[in-house]
């Protein structure tokens, strides 16, 4: 549970990242090359900022934590937008 909770709060805290520390980031992370395009990042964390709401919501209806089930699950759902993001920033389209 601790991982998916840390998951959502890091997406939260790329709401108020600048254009510049997010290239630096990106570079460092996978060399220097083209940031990720605009689209698919905005893509990215609006995906992301609805998975956490939908976390949220869930931790609350489980009795303020979650269940293993619903852990699993939500983490799961993190893993595949984050594996489409990648595909977007290859190229392997939408």
């Amino acid at each position: 549970m601790r991982s998916v909770l840390m998951s959502l709060a890091m997406c939260a805290a790329c709401a108020g990242v600048t254009p510049a520390h997010a290239q630096a980031q990106f570079e460092w992370n996978y060399g220097a090359v083209a940031p990720p395009p605009p689209v698919a990042f905005q893509i990215y964390k609006t995906q992301m900022m609805k998975l956490r709401e939908d976390a949220l919501a869930t931790r609350k209806a489980d009795g303020g934590t979650l269940s293993r089930e619903h852990s699993e699950d939500i983490q799961r759902q993190i893993d595949r937008t984050t594996r489409i993001y990648h595909r977007r920033l290859a190229g392997q389209g939408f």
